[in-house]
């Protein structure tokens, strides 16, 4: 051990050292006899203690060569080692945690700081690992947990920006993944929250944009996506910078400087594809929009859930009835719960005959996305007393590949004012799969009513 830490002592110079710590499962060390055998001997009441006995070990012959530890956020599992900088990427329970208990952590969740996600449209990005992290998500994130007292704000000692490059094969992808978003994370972190403010920052960016150009890095332009919104049957299109001319066509056909300029929402009254970009006076500044808005009984109507998602939104409040369907990598457009059921509760405003629902769903078990176990239609003209109409279960072991599921029920002669669509989720994820032991998540889209 001292003959492997003197080699990675001369190998890396710098004052932390980062030894990992994560996903490492904990099964194979209690079937062990020499880990049972060094937890018998330590006296450690579990693996969880185990791991903390290594990595106290490791750090003391670290800082004996004048180097600090650093640690993915599991190493908190059985006890923090007194002096270990921890790196919160589940989330920010591991940073807090560590703030609380007097050690420092770095900030790095998932949910704002992973490069490695898309950044735009998976349909015209490069493959990615999956997840969407817009520049727009970065630039709000703040590094400071709330409840935390001062003395305890100061152990947060920054934040990390993650560019995992498994689905990277040349440093042009890398850098088109780490720009601009690395930017919008240096002003999160080198700015107090009062300063920070996305419209002015929208207006700086595009100037930086030159430089980056001026530099030879390939960095992406999504800061040009047009987004849309649909609601009351009208899209309402957006761009990063309102100063910027947004151009759209509901032919199929691409925008062009010939087609019309956006000044108000669009109203949609059949099934449509709306295509918009960015223009400048002479071209088009980023890729395409392309969506399709499904036109039926349901869209743009409001509904309430007894549990609301908050990592998986759908990119609207009401992302189940906004007229658009699901990408499988493009994880903004469904509305996912883990270990809870989807129950949208749809009123039509009057009694309203509908024949046929339908949905989809993700399977994709390695990301602990599992089919439903069963789904329920009901109809109700009170929206307290309700009728079953139709009903239909999955066998998870039917579904293996990764892939878009559709759902149909049919309810012939239904006629009421309430509507509600129970998914339940699968279940606990099943042992020797990809999250053992954890809820699954369900992942659902429109809620297509016919």
């Amino acid at each position: 051990m001292d003959d492997v830490l003197a080699e990675i002592v001369e190998l890396f110079p710098g004052q932390y050292i980062h030894i990992g710590g994560d996903e490492c499962p904990k099964a194979r060390w209690n079937a062990c006899e020499k880990c049972k055998k060094r937890m018998k001997d330590e006296g450690l009441k579990d693996a969880h203690e185990l791991q903390s006995y290594f990595i106290r070990r490791i750090e003391k012959l670290l800082a004996v060569r004048n180097r600090k530890l650093i640690g993915w956020d599991e190493i908190l599992e059985g006890g923090l080692a007194p002096t270990a900088t921890v790196m919160s990427w589940r989330g920010t329970e591991g940073g807090i945690a560590a703030a609380k208990a007097g050690n420092n952590a770095i900030m790095t969740p998932g949910s704002h700081c992973y490069f490695d996600h898309y950044q735009s449209d998976p349909a015209i990005e490069p493959l990615a690992i999956g997840g969407f992290t817009s520049l727009e998500k970065v630039y709000s994130y703040e590094p400071i947990p709330d409840g935390l007292t001062p003395d305890q704000a100061k152990r947060i000692l920054g934040a990390q920006g993650n560019v995992w490059t498994e689905y990277m094969s040349k440093s042009e992808q890398v850098e088109y993944m780490a720009f601009p978003r690395a930017c919008a994370l240096a002003e999160v972190v080198w700015s107090n929250k009062e300063r920070r403010n996305w419209t002015d920052f929208t207006r700086r960016i595009q100037q930086h944009f030159n430089r980056l150009d001026a530099s030879g890095v390939k960095f992406s332009k999504s800061f040009y996506d047009v987004t849309a919104s649909f609601s009351n049957n009208k899209v309402t299109l957006k761009a990063n910078d309102p100063a910027l001319e947004i151009r759209y066509t509901t032919d199929g056909k691409p925008p062009s400087l010939n087609s019309p300029k956006y000044l108000s929402p669009i109203p949609i009254t059949k099934t449509t594809t709306l295509k918009a970009a960015v223009f400048s006076r002479v071209r088009p500044l980023g890729k395409s929009m392309a969506v399709q808005y499904l036109l039926h009984k349901a869209t743009g109507l409001k509904y309430n859930m007894t549990v609301k998602p908050e990592q998986y939104t759908g990119g609207d409040e009401y992302a189940l009835t906004n007229g658009i369907t699901g990408i499988i990598k493009l994880w903004k457009n469904w509305v996912g719960l883990q270990g809870k059921d989807l129950d949208p509760l749809i009123d039509f405003g009057q009694p309203t005959a509908f024949t046929k629902i339908s949905f989809n769903f993700v399977n994709a078990k390695g990301s602990w996305i599992w089919p439903p176990k069963n789904v329920e239609v009901l109809g109700s003209e009170d929206g307290t007393n309700f009728k079953s109409l139709a009903t239909k279960s999955f066998n998870a072991d039917d579904y293996q590949a990764e892939a878009v599921e559709t759902v149909n029920l049919d309810t012939p002669g239904a006629k009421y004012r309430f509507l509600k669509v129970v998914v339940r989720h699968h279940g606990v994820i099943p042992k020797g799969e990809a999250g053992e032991n954890n809820p699954a998540w369900l992942f659902v889209d429109e809620i297509t009513v016919e």
